[in-house]
């Protein structure tokens, strides 16, 4: 367990580097992307299927929800990651 500080009453938890590192390919994180959706979307396994399509990924993804207008898209393929986050935005 991490310390917890307190910065002006909000709770703070600080980490190294090489925690963050560690963190992040346990996680399975280093080609992750978060999206936002401009509205709310409840069917997962629509996003699953058009995702892949729309933004021409090669490898494969895990698209999961992480409230009802932000998603988590894992990427397996640094080029697909590249492609996402260069683009303004993808219209789905």
């Amino acid at each position: 367990m991490k310390e917890i500080t307190y910065v002006e009453g909000i709770p703070q938890v600080e980490w190294t580097e090489q925690e963050v590192i560690k963190i992040t390919h346990i996680e399975k994180l280093q080609f992750a992307v978060i999206g936002t959706l401009s509205y709310e979307w409840t069917d997962l396994e629509e996003l699953r299927r058009i995702i892949p399509q729309q933004c021409d990924l090669k490898g494969d993804c895990q698209i999961g929800l992480l409230g009802s207008k932000h998603i988590l898209i894992r990427l397996t393929k640094q080029e697909d990651y590249v492609n996402m986050i260069s683009k303004g935005a993808f219209y789905i």
